[in-house]
């Protein structure tokens, strides 16, 4: 799975693209001309709901700049209704184009492991 992210002017900013892996989640992070930028990794079961997750995302140096979350609210009257939270916590270093970027590998996750509709 891909998710391009372009800007107001249609050219493209990046994407996010999902890597291969047995068991646990995987993606690349890569700028406009294609180049790897960072990696995001989650734990080896990203079960769809009754859970909490965090996906970590690292430089290419191995350092860590950014953690993409999820939250189960728990229990409610909706308990079968779709209430995840989803957050994202960027370091400040990071430019607006990673951080588009990031924003956008929320979504895919979101899509690709617990959307339930």
């Amino acid at each position: 799975m891909v998710i391009r992210v372009f800007n107001s002017s249609n050219s493209l900013v990046g994407f996010v693209q999902q890597k291969w892996s047995l068991f646990s989640p995987s993606l690349s992070v890569h700028n406009s001309e294609g180049t790897r930028t960072m990696d995001i990794s989650g734990s080896w079961s990203a079960a769809r709901c009754h859970t909490e997750q965090e996906f970590q995302v690292t430089s290419l140096e191995g350092q860590l700049v950014a953690i993409i979350w999820k939250r189960w609210p728990g229990f409610n009257e909706d308990y079968n209704m779709d209430h995840d939270f989803f957050g994202l916590d960027i370091s400040a270093s990071l430019s607006p184009t990673d951080k588009a970027l990031l924003l956008a590998a929320t979504f895919l996750l979101n899509y690709m492991f617990f959307e339930m509709s």
